[in-house]
């Protein structure tokens, strides 16, 4: 508590040490002085004299501290204003991210630490240097966060808490699996599943999957109400065909903002090897015996299908068309997958039962009876096909080696397609009656388990 120097003369005046002047009659302003040289006259008031002048030399000596030492100040520290920004919002997992608080006061530059907070977790802190102080860090975990920045304050500054930043942290991939699930038409966004409205039986499925910007389309088939070939974007079904002839989708990319598909119908006076541009439909061949087209891919302004044509007594004609043009590369077998890497054409299938690919029309023979190669890509000088062997392996090569996808097995799997991002391999699949997928040899199972088999067809990975 602060005390003038009238306030200690009240004191000594209660405590008898000082009296008034009555005989100059001056009153309180000169009591300093005259009470003091009065009190001299008296021998018995010595001790009190010299009392009193050092209490008013004390005083005095107080008083001048009070009014020079900040410790003493009785006025409130100034009001201060925080703000936070972050440098990526959204951010990448992995990515570093930078923390800005900027600090502000009428009263000048305030000085001190700012603490970074998640919610209610302290991420760091950092010092003032201007009105700023930053925080950086790589280790957010993949989601939404809650970044608040709180300045601690001092005597001169009041503390301050920002408004709520909320940042968001995305995987370094999305993941996409097109497939079935105990009936039902699905596909799986970073292991999450998305079913596609329609519950058919055992032959409804999701064939193929691509991702355009935001937009996920998958094709396939739906045998509910007939075997109708079906397109979903974002989750929204469009018929490809009226289901009055059975008919399927098989395979689905997209280039320039035009949307390929491939399948095949079977009509009541032809059966065809299907092809839409943007909804509209086309026949790229035709047979009295089994069309299928399971694999399409764009180079430029050609459009290349693999698939097959049945002679309908047991013959399965390996072929590819390129802008409807027929080139048959076996007369035994299937053509499941195509990719086109400059100049050069590449199908994946099987010969007689055995796992191949051909490259040019040069058969290149990957595994013995009861193999199948399901999908072949290029990545750089490499070459990466997926499929199975034992018809209960799940297995891929590259570059003409294989490998099998975990342990052996008792039971049924198969690898039926790949992704590649960087150096991180992605294959999907199947391992018993659940749809999986694995990346870098780690499986990672999708479905949960029911009463009817579930199967992964198509994976594509998306990079961020």
């Amino acid at each position: 508590m602060r005390h003038e120097p009238w306030s200690w003369f009240l004191l000594l005046n209660l405590l008898g040490l000082v009296g008034e002047d009555t005989n100059h009659g001056e009153g309180i302003n000169n009591i300093f002085y005259f009470s003091i040289l009065q009190s001299a006259k008296n021998e018995n008031h010595v001790m009190k004299n010299y009392l009193c002048f050092l209490i008013l030399i004390i005083t005095i000596f107080s008083c001048k501290k009070t009014t020079t030492d900040p410790t003493y100040r009785t006025t409130a520290p100034a009001t201060t204003s925080t703000i936070v920004t972050s440098s990526l919002n959204p951010s990448t997992f992995g990515q570093s991210v930078t923390f800005t608080a900027t600090i502000t006061s009428a009263s000048g530059a305030p000085t001190g630490t700012v603490s970074f907070n998640d919610g209610t977790t302290l991420l760091g802190t950092g010092t003032l240097s201007g009105n700023t102080a930053t925080y950086i860090t790589s280790s957010l975990i993949v989601g939404s966060h809650n970044i608040t920045a709180t300045y601690t304050g001092n005597a001169s500054y009041a503390a301050s808490t920002s408004s709520v930043l909320t940042l968001i942290v995305n995987a370094p991939e999305d993941i996409y699996v097109a497939g079935v699930e105990n009936q039902q038409v699905v596909y799986w966004k970073n292991g999450i599943r998305a079913m596609l409205g329609f519950t058919g039986t055992s032959n409804s499925a999701a064939h193929g999957i691509a991702v355009s910007d935001t937009n996920v389309y998958v094709v396939g088939n739906w045998d509910a109400i007939g075997f109708t070939a079906m397109l979903w974007k974002n989750g929204i079904p469009t018929k490809l065909t009226n289901g009055t002839s059975s008919a399927e989708a098989n395979a689905i990319t997209i280039v320039n903002n035009d949307i390929y598909i491939a399948g095949n119908e079977y009509g009541a006076n032809s059966n065809n090897i299907l092809l839409w541009k943007n909804g509209i439909k086309s026949i790229v061949a035709s047979t009295n015996g089994g069309p299928q087209a399971n694999a399409i891919a764009i180079s430029g302004n050609d459009v290349y299908i693999a698939g097959t044509l049945s002679d309908g007594m047991g013959h399965s004609e390996v072929d590819y068309w390129k802008n409807g043009v027929k080139t048959t590369l076996a007369s035994n077998g299937n053509a499941s997958s195509i990719y086109v890497s400059g100049s050069d054409v590449y199908v994946a299938g099987h010969d007689v039962f055995k796992a191949v690919y051909w490259k040019n029309g040069i058969e290149t023979v990957l595994s013995g009876q009861n193999s199948e190669a399901k999908t072949i890509i290029v990545s750089g000088s490499d070459i990466y096909v997926v499929g199975s062997i034992d018809y209960q392996k799940a297995v891929y090569w590259k570059n003409g080696i294989m490998k099998i996808l975990g342990e052996t097995l008792a039971t049924t799997a198969a690898a039926t397609s790949i992704a590649i991002n960087g150096s991180d391999v992605y294959i999907a699949g199947y391992v018993g009656s659940n749809a999986v997928y694995w990346k870098n040899d780690i499986r990672v199972t999708l479905s949960v388990p029911g009463p009817s088999p579930s199967m992964a067809n198509a994976i594509v990975v998306v990079k961020h």
